[in-house]
């Protein structure tokens, strides 16, 4: 009797265990799935999160909800419902649905990308990939600060790359704008540009505002009504207000405040190059884009329109001598068809220019690592000289920069138009790192005056026999303002 209880007991034992087992094993994976956000979808994760209970409602009211909850790499920037409740307010709205579903759909996909991109492997300015909305919207970064990283100019990331299974997620502070119509309408809605609106009727140019791609610099009524202002673009005649507002507009580009610092833009106006430079104003630190070193721009830019982007002046912009801005030249020791660059440094043998295929410069980027190859001057004796032009140069006073790797650090002149500018200029001493590559220095090599636009040719010369690897070369305005 004991015998055949005991063969019985030691099966049903075993058969216990391996249940047990079994059913220890189902539940854990089930509790991974359910916590761990390597195992959710965008979706799932924001449901978690209290602070986006905004977004996750108007995900399914627009019906967004199927797209990020479903297998795929996307990139997400959720706002926080802080920053919805500052929406809905400059909206005049109290709930999200006093608007049609597929007005809420197109936030959402201009804030989405249909790819999984880490935020470290973004540079500044504009995104190579597009966003969900159409192929032809993409968001703006700004990385210059070293706290925080800000799309458009106006939201800033709060959290990175949260990694879930269908892409990262990231939080924003502010809901970005996309287009849903044009400049004109856009304009027209704000209810603070009529002044402007009515002068571009005037001027028969109300097409560029509504059917092309544009950039727009524009005055508010606010500014334009101001006691103090002498400038009445009103009384103007019909020749001089059309090269006016030509000024103002900026065709075939959709730029962000972000993207036009230190830059020379063609405006529609044929007559000249507007230059933009970013300023500090106030002891808070913060810095605003002027235009050719004069007129600021008001912290409300940034506006997005179907066709453009728009940015809000605090100061009337009027027609005058184009003021130089910071002129950035690359410079190649040969010219590579493949990448698309032509040779710009040139010398008389024996002397040469080439190509060092062993040392990295800051602008040959290969999966944003700098990359060889930098320009190499090599000497063949004492005297020998290399040239650099630098096309379009405005007219105005220069700090000549040049940024090198010290591997060689030879002694220099520099010579312009005949002359001497500087000599004894020591690149064993550099003044400082580059702050882009910061294995490279940078050396302020004197003061050229630029009497009249055009191009300039720059001649070092080296005082001894020896070598130089150079990467750019760059003009800064000597400008006070």
């Amino acid at each position: 009797m004991k015998t055949v209880i005991y063969k019985w007991i030691i099966p049903v034992i075993v058969l216990l265990a391996l249940t047990q087992l079994t059913g220890c094993e189902e539940n854990f994976i089930g509790r991974q799935y359910d916590v761990d956000e390597e195992y959710m979808q965008i979706y799932d994760y924001i449901k978690t999160r209290p602070e986006l209970s905004v977004y996750k409602e108007i995900c399914d009211y627009s019906g967004f909800y199927s797209q990020i909850s479903t297998a795929g790499t996307y990139t997400v920037f959720a706002p926080v419902d802080s920053a919805w409740n500052n929406l809905f307010g400059q909206l005049k709205i109290k709930n999200y649905k006093e608007k049609a579903p597929e007005y809420w759909l197109m936030y959402l996909k201009y804030s989405a990308l249909e790819s999984q991109i880490h935020t470290n492997s973004l540079n500044g300015g504009k995104m190579t990939q597009y966003t969900m909305l159409d192929k032809n919207y993409f968001l703006s970064v700004d990385v210059t600060s070293y706290t925080a990283m800000k799309l458009n100019n106006s939201a800033v990331i709060k959290e990175y790359n949260i990694e879930l299974k269908n892409g990262y997620l990231n939080l924003i502070d502010a809901v970005l704008e996309p287009p849903i119509q044009s400049v004109y309408e856009l304009l027209k809605e704000d209810g603070r540009f009529e002044i402007m609106l009515g002068l571009f009727e005037k001027a028969e140019m109300t097409s560029y505002l509504t059917d092309s791609l544009i950039t727009l610099f524009v005055e508010p009524d606010i500014i334009l009504e101001d006691e103090e202002v002498t400038f009445h673009p009103e009384e103007l005649s019909a020749d001089s207000l059309k090269m006016w507002l030509e000024y103002h507009i900026f065709p075939g580009n959709r730029y962000f405040i972000n993207d036009v610092d230190q830059k020379m833009l063609q405006p529609l106006f044929k007559g000249d190059v507007v230059t933009f430079n970013k300023k500090t104003v106030g002891d808070d630190g913060k810095g605003f884009i002027f235009l050719n070193q004069q007129f600021r721009v008001s912290t409300r830019t940034d506006r997005n329109a179907l066709n453009g982007v728009v940015h809000e002046m605090y100061n009337v912009i009027q027609l005058s001598d184009h003021t130089a801005g910071t002129i950035v030249t690359n410079l190649y020791g040969a010219t590579n068809a493949m990448k698309g660059y032509k040779q710009n440094v040139f010398t008389v043998a024996p002397a040469m220019v080439k190509e060092d295929m062993t040392v990295a410069s800051s602008h040959q980027l290969l999966l944003d690592e700098p990359q060889p190859p930098i320009c190499w001057f090599v000497a063949a004796q004492t005297g020998d000289a290399f040239r650099i032009t630098v096309p379009d140069v405005a007219r105005g006073s220069y700090k000549v920069r040049i940024i090198y790797n010290n591997l060689y650090t030879p002694t220099l002149r520099l010579i312009y138009e005949n002359a001497t500018i500087t000599s004894g200029i020591n690149m064993g001493s550099a003044d400082g790192d580059f702050s882009e590559y910061t294995v490279l220095k940078y050396k302020d090599c004197g003061t050229i005056e630029v009497k009249e636009r055009g191009d300039i040719e720059l001649k070092f010369i080296m005082d001894e026999y020896s070598s130089l690897l150079i990467d750019r070369l760059d003009l800064i305005p000597n400008v006070t303002f």
